[in-house]
């Protein structure tokens, strides 16, 4: 191993104070004489002990214990005056007499001393008595929290936000020289780049660990330390084996004594993330071929222990692909209805050619189910798995996936059905038995509602015993998924919030990006969320992320639209409508799905603004692509043009049940005729149909379709509050919503016909063109306009349409 020099001290003045530490420090001398930092190099030991003693009143120096002249003279002096603090570092490394005076005055424990000592380790033999009076603070306890390290890495010039935080210190394990390095090296290019490149095999992380790690070892203990670091957490017995060395649990065990990044559990012993991707790199460094075969060898041993995941990681970095490509037959599966698709996907794509076509198709058939939204990728893809496998008799999962493909393309085979439904589940392994029922309850035959609806409950008590028979995640949100599907396709959407409920339940702030039905769950879970005029899930950024080309397009383009939609909901104005346009716009803008959940605020932004060549592209699009029976087609059209032949279409469309993409889409339509009704002073009318789209908004708790800009929804609700029957809780839940509670509604100051009017001016129309689109007389329009301008206070039309917007008239 070459030597190499620490090109930068641990400097306390580079840490932060921070509050918490200091505060342990306090109350350990409060409740002891003794208080003890044992943690390993570069912790931030004596940062802590420097800002520590500048909160105390008295002048107290720091005393370096390697200094065995100073230390020797200061122990004397605080064991002679018998009051006063005693601040000791590098106690590890403090000389034999050193060592025996401070063990001396320890062991008197002088009642008006207080000693605060610090080092790698304890250097001092175990005694009760001591063990009693003092505290102690550990590597756990120094080590950086997510909110510790975005304050840290944060300046005035760099924001960190929580996820790069988090995603810092699962990579530094909170090590405080890992961050002072790192804070060195953001800002020489794009943040995410940096921390995504910056782990223990980092130029000066390395060099750090070499000069206050390695050099400070035996050379024997030295190789012992890296050819037993194949893995983050490595047993005893495949230690042995690795190094080929009877003693290397000895060795591994100074190692932990020392406090060298390293602890044990039981028989296993765990690495620091930091050091372990450094003594990695260490192997590779060293001798490539004898690194893989250690993680060759490691792989064989966690597949025998069953840890799956751990020996595909293994197998990885082995860099064998025959032995890949047997394992992933063996295994992959299994690992994807376990959760691990990610993992699966990612050692495919590390294959050779001659593998990775067929295994690619194998397992990525299995996630593309039951929906193959991507029809000719996956008949390539069956067509690929039939031509690697000419003479192999088919497995259960790929009968099963060929019943879900017979099933999307409109050609059911009743016989292969039959056949899967007399299968007996018991001879099968867990995961494919619980696979199995999940394709016979999607590929049941529906004629009506009720059907889809016990098609529906069937998944959710599949997904509950997935849940109770094991870990198989990726099945249990399978099921949902598909359950939130078969139901949504019914007209009774009352049903779904059960489906949702359970949903709710998992856990998917992880969820690979690579993994359809996982990206599926998240969106459907955003969509709730958004539904329900609450904060997104951190996790849709990923899959909108247009970077992740893992993530199937499709998929992709609604969550950048429903994070498009959030962003004007949240932040009203031209930007982010231009940034909704542009998403919309763009080369999946065909896509029903997206247009279909955007269609309608899309429309309200528009007039909201005033861009009327943008309301006209929206009507054109939607006719294209959602058809002009369409509902949300209907409704839009509406929008734009609120006249007796497109209210009378919409209302048509609502009560002869007109197709839908969007659950919410009878809910907006609802809406937009109640605000018609309301302008034109018709007020059973309106207060008949803003109850009827409370009525349909309340199966999902949705208030999204009363929060449009104008907040004009809101007040029909607020001023009919008392009407509204058993709708009444979700009506108090609109008027309670942030959007509505942050500004004061107006009163209606005009009268209909202004309110009428007032909507007409951001289509910058003349005042004649008014007048003959209202069927009156300019006179009228101009007395009409002077009486609004009147009670906005304004005296301009630009102002006067400014002001309706602040009121929320428009």
């Amino acid at each position: 191993m070459s030597t190499r020099q620490s090109t930068m001290p641990l400097r306390p003045d580079l840490l932060i104070a921070r509050p918490r530490l200091l505060k342990a420090l306090n109350e350990s001398m409060r409740d002891a004489r003794v208080a003890a930092i044992w943690a390993p190099a570069g912790s931030g030991k004596s940062a802590l002990l420097s800002q520590w003693v500048a909160t105390l009143d008295a002048d107290v120096p720091v005393i370096d214990a390697s200094d065995e002249a100073e230390a020797v003279e200061a122990i004397a002096a605080i064991d002679a005056s018998a009051e006063g603090y005693l601040v000791v570092d590098q106690v590890d490394r403090a000389p034999a007499p050193v060592r025996e005076a401070l063990l001396a005055v320890l062991e008197r424990g002088l009642p008006q001393v207080r000693i605060v000592m610090a080092g790698r380790f304890d250097p001092f033999p175990p005694s009760v008595s001591r063990r009693m009076s003092m505290r102690e603070l550990r590597e756990a306890d120094l080590a950086f929290s997510a909110a510790e390290i975005e304050r840290y890495l944060g300046d005035a010039e760099r924001t960190l936000d929580t996820l790069q935080a988090e995603r810092v210190r699962v990579r530094t394990g909170g090590w405080a020289a890992a961050l002072v390095l790192l804070k060195q090296v953001l800002g020489t290019g794009d943040d995410d780049a940096v921390i995504d490149r910056f782990d223990g095999d980092s130029r000066p992380v390395a060099d750090y660990l070499v000069s206050e790690l390695l050099e400070q070892l035996p050379p024997l203990d030295r190789d012992v330390l890296v050819w037993a670091a194949v893995d983050a957490r490595v047993p005893l017995v495949l230690a042995a084996a690795l190094t080929d060395r009877a003693d290397a649990g000895a060795v591994l065990d100074r190692a932990v004594s020392a406090n060298s990044l390293m602890s044990r559990i039981d028989d296993v012993y765990v690495f620091h993330p930091v050091l372990a991707t450094f003594l990695g790199a260490e192997q590779r460094r060293r001798n490539i071929v004898r690194a893989r075969e250690g993680h060759r060898h490691a792989s064989a041993w966690f597949e025998r222990s069953g840890a799956l995941v751990r020996a595909l990681d293994h197998l990885v970095r082995a860099e064998d692909d025959d032995a890949l490509a047997v394992f992933l037959d063996d295994h992959g599966y299994a690992l994807i209805f376990h959760g691990e698709s990610g993992a699966v996907m990612r050692a495919v794509r590390r294959l050779d050619p001659a593998h990775r076509r067929r295994i690619d198709a194998d397992m990525r058939l299995v996630m593309d189910v039951p929906h193959f939204a991507e029809r000719e990728r996956a008949a390539h893809r069956l067509a690929a798995r039939t031509a690697s496998q000419p003479d192999s008799a088919p497995t259960a999962v790929d009968r099963i996936v060929d019943l879900l493909w017979s099933h999307a393309t409109g050609r059911p085979d009743p016989a292969a059905r039959d056949a899967l439904s007399m299968t007996d589940t018991a001879l099968l392994p867990p995961a494919v038995g619980l696979f199995l029922e999940i394709a016979l309850a999607w590929t049941d035959p529906v004629v009506d509602d009720d059907d889809r609806l016990r098609a529906s409950e069937r998944l959710i008590a599949v997904g509950a015993r997935s849940e109770a028979a094991g870990p198989h995640r990726w099945l249990r949100l399978l099921a949902l998924e598909s359950a939130l599907s078969v139901v949504a396709s019914a007209s009774r959407w009352v049903d779904v919030e059960p489906v949702f409920r359970a949903l709710a339940r998992e856990m998917v702030s992880d969820a690979d990006p690579a993994d359809s039905v996982a990206t599926r769950a998240v969106f459907a879970r955003a969509a709730h969320a958004f539904h329900r005029g609450e904060s997104l899930p951190a996790t849709l950024a990923r899959i909108a992320d247009a970077r992740q080309a893992v993530v199937e397009p499709a998929m992709q383009h609604m969550a950048r639209t429903l994070t498009a939609l959030d962003g004007v909901d949240r932040c009203p104005g031209a930007t982010s409508l231009t940034v909704l346009t542009e998403t919309i716009e763009d080369e999946l803008a065909d896509w029903p799905v997206a247009l279909s959940y955007a269609a309608v605020p899309w429309m309200y932004s528009a007039l909201w603004h005033g861009d009327i060549p943008l309301t006209d592209r929206i009507l054109v699009r939607c006719e294209r692509v959602l058809g002009v029976r369409s509902m949300e087609f209907l409704t839009v059209a509406f929008l734009r043009r609120p006249e007796r032949d497109t209210e009378r279409a919409l209302s048509r469309a609502l009560e002869k049940g007109a197709t839908k993409v969007s659950p919410l889409a009878p809910a907006y339509a609802w809406t937009a005729l109640a605000l018609h009704a309301d302008a034109r002073g018709q007020e059973s009318r309106a207060t008949d149909r803003i109850v009827s789209a409370l009525m349909c908004a309340s199966p999902l708790g949705a208030v999204r379709p009363f929060l449009q800009e104008s907040r004009r929804p809101a007040m029909i609700i607020r001023d009919r509050i008392d009407r509204l029957g058993r709708w009444r809780p979700l009506g108090d839940a609109v008027l309670a919503h942030d959007r509505v509670t942050s500004t004061a509604l107006p009163q209606a100051a005009l009268t209909p016909r202004e309110r009428e009017l007032v909507r007409e001016l951001p289509a910058h129309q003349s005042i004649p063109d008014i007048a003959v689109r209202r069927q009156v007389s300019v006179n009228t329009v101009k007395t009409q306009l002077q009486s609004i301008y009147g009670k906005l206070g304004v005296t301009s039309r630009a102002d006067a349409v400014t002001a309706a917007r602040e009121l929320g008239l428009l």
